[in-house]
């Protein structure tokens, strides 16, 4: 298995583990992280230079 790969599943999922941390101790409903996650979506696209290393493999 590539070590990149690996490398990105487990920031992934502490990522995941840390939103839904977050939202649980918030109380937001799905409607609201459903908004706040779209705001997140359209600040990526708009403006983060994001890298695409695990495309290359």
């Amino acid at each position: 298995m590539n070590k990149k790969k690996v490398i990105v599943k487990l920031e992934e999922e502490k990522f995941v583990e840390e939103v839904l941390n977050s939202i649980k101790v918030k109380g937001m409903t799905i409607t609201n992280t459903k908004e706040a996650m779209q705001k997140v979506y359209n600040f990526m696209e708009d403006n983060a230079n994001l890298k695409m290393d695990y495309l290359e493999n």
